[in-house]
């Protein structure tokens, strides 16, 4: 990414005016955007550089908005990036399928650009958040295994001076 501001979004789209608009807007609405016309390369570049979004449309070459989705959640580095899918398919059936390979929203073609930007928006910060609590939760697991390090000294110190160790000691298998 050149600006560490910036949000990267990655959009996979194969219909070269729909991709021109899409990715206008969204660079006009500040984020960092890099395109791919078709599914491989869209599996390929998320892997290269980890973007912090990818919209996807469904029907494309090679691999399918679907396969994309899947290939990207069963991956340990991609599987946490939201995904929207952007198709002009309106069914039911096709939106269902999204949301079942993972995708976290549905945008019907001719997407309004507004709407657009406010899901991104929500999404983004839903993925920050989610960030947030992940190192959090680390920084509190990193601190109970040195309490846990510090009360087996001090059992182990208690227990030299022949004492009655002051924890029980339910970290410790048996």
């Amino acid at each position: 990414m050149g600006d560490k501001d910036k949000q990267s979004i990655l959009i996979a789209e194969d219909n070269p005016n729909n991709l021109k608009v899409l990715s206008k807007a969204l660079i006009k609405f500040g984020y960092h955007v890099r395109v791919a016309m078709d599914g491989k390369t869209a599996v390929d570049s998320a892997f290269t550089e980890i973007p912090d979004m990818v919209m996807l449309d469904i029907h494309m070459p090679e691999i399918d908005g679907y396969e994309v989705c899947t290939i990207l959640k069963n991956d340990i580095r991609t599987k946490d990036i939201p995904v929207i899918f952007v198709s002009s398919l309106n069914e039911q059936f096709s939106k269902v399928k999204a949301f079942n390979s993972g995708g976290v929203d549905y945008l019907t073609k001719p997407i309004q650009m507004e709407e657009t930007k406010a899901r991104i928006e929500v999404h983004l910060a839903l993925r920050q958040k989610i960030i947030e609590l992940q190192e959090f939760n680390k920084i509190m697991l990193e601190r109970e295994m040195r309490n846990i390090e510090l009360k087996k000294e001090v059992n182990q110190l208690t227990s030299e001076l022949g004492k009655e160790k002051p924890y029980p000691e339910i970290w410790e298998r048996k």
